[in-house]
């Protein structure tokens, strides 16, 4: 079996403190990823965020960004 991925850019995390959200911070960094991400001719950029961060979802969907999959993590204790 193959599983041929698109090439793609990610976003490993992006958070800016609280005092300081609101001021373009957020957006000025996510600009820098895409036009990064567009010097290497990468089309694709992904992101995660915990299902928690609902703001931070507002935020991703204001700035063109799309839910594309929705997973859990499952964890146990040994």
């Amino acid at each position: 079996m193959s599983l041929i991925e698109e090439p793609h850019a990610e976003v490993a995390a992006l958070v800016v403190n609280e005092n300081f959200r609101g001021h373009g911070i957020g957006k000025s960094l996510l600009q820098a990823a895409e036009t990064w991400a567009k010097e290497k001719q990468v089309k694709l950029i992904r992101l995660r965020s915990n299902v928690k961060r609902t703001d931070a979802h507002r935020f991703y969907l204001k700035e063109g960004y799309e839910t594309s999959k929705a997973s859990n993590l499952f964890t146990k204790l040994l």
